[in-house]
């Protein structure tokens, strides 16, 4: 009866922790998340890198289906010397949009919300490896020029169809993606494109993303001032 108990007893904390384990770094995909500067800055001061025309990174988010943050946790502790093969990448790419010089503090926050749940990843494996997935991604999808070439362009009143952007994701990389925006204050009815995202699965294909962004039938697609 005691061997029974006992044996009750240790089948019970192991499931306590495998569903630890789960709840907390477990997740089935991952968000790429591309923001668009001159929208994001309409509401707060930015101060920009030098020379940055594009759309630059705001995460690398490995998800919970359909669309859950998981809780990461990890030993591995943010290191800014062992990003430094690729930092002139990260600084135009990925930075800080309210201050490019604090960028190495928004880098240590998304390694230590996302990247610690990412490394579990093989192809990821380490902070360095995290990063440089997103650069990677960020070169690939060369959003804006891809943009470009369906005649999606930056202008400031000019308003074009989100089924139309959604359609040039689906045409350049075979998944559908999301897109979210910003109402314009004092234009009625406006809205700015600020986000895009793509999903990609464990083995870093594109995917669907499994839910929809907030941008209305039509957005304005603002330009660099």
């Amino acid at each position: 009866m005691m061997r029974a108990q006992s044996l009750c007893f240790l089948v019970s904390i192991l499931v306590t922790i495998l569903h630890v384990g789960y709840s907390q770094n477990s997740w089935d995909y991952y968000v790429f998340s591309v923001t668009w500067p001159p929208t994001y800055c309409e509401s707060i001061q930015c101060r920009l890198p030098r020379g940055l025309r594009d759309f630059t990174i705001h995460g690398l988010w490995p998800t919970i289906f359909p669309n859950r943050q998981p809780n990461c946790t990890g030993s591995l502790r943010f290191d800014i010397r062992r990003l430094q093969g690729i930092r002139n990448e990260l600084d135009l790419m990925w930075p800080h949009l309210k201050n490019y010089r604090e960028s190495p503090s928004f880098w240590k926050h998304e390694f230590e919300k996302h990247g610690l749940c990412a490394v579990e990843d093989p192809q990821v494996f380490n902070q360095y490896g995290y990063f440089k997935f997103g650069i990677q991604l960020m070169q690939k999808l060369n959003l804006l020029k891809t943009l470009m070439k369906y005649r999606i362009s930056p202008h400031d009143s000019r308003q074009y169809d989100t089924i139309n952007l959604m359609n040039v994701l689906e045409r350049e990389f075979g998944y559908n993606g999301s897109a979210n925006c910003i109402r314009k204050p004092g234009r009625r009815g406006m809205y700015h494109l600020e986000e895009v995202h793509v999903c990609l699965n464990r083995k870093h294909e594109f995917m669907n993303c499994p839910f929809l962004g907030n941008c209305p039938k039509k957005f304005i697609f603002p330009p660099f001032q």
